[in-house]
């Protein structure tokens, strides 16, 4: 991904935490750690605008925010799927958002 002109989609995952709250997480595709934000009690949407987590100097997310589309649930983090650089372009491109 060379630039981004707007915030990209992000698929993310809903994740049950320990204390009866929820978390959307994905694995990033720049840095590979697992960002996690929560979602706040009532807020079930499919798309929401976060700030973006990732820290990778190369990351075209870094210092702007993303919007995560909630595409599934898993019970662990060790479900996400892996994608990559590539699958993210491809999906912004796939729905126009480039």
């Amino acid at each position: 991904m060379t630039g981004v002109n707007r915030e990209d989609l992000v698929p993310a995952y809903r994740i049950k935490r320990h204390d009866g709250g929820i978390s959307l997480m994905f694995r990033c595709p720049h840095c590979r750690a697992v960002h996690s934000h929560g979602e706040p009690d009532g807020e079930r949407s499919v798309l929401t605008s976060r700030v973006a987590h990732c820290h990778n100097p190369r990351s075209p997310w870094l210092g702007r925010g993303y919007r995560l589309m909630v595409v599934g649930t898993v019970r662990s983090s060790r479900e996400l799927p892996l994608w990559t650089e590539v699958d993210a372009a491809a999906l912004n491109d796939a729905v126009g958002e480039r």
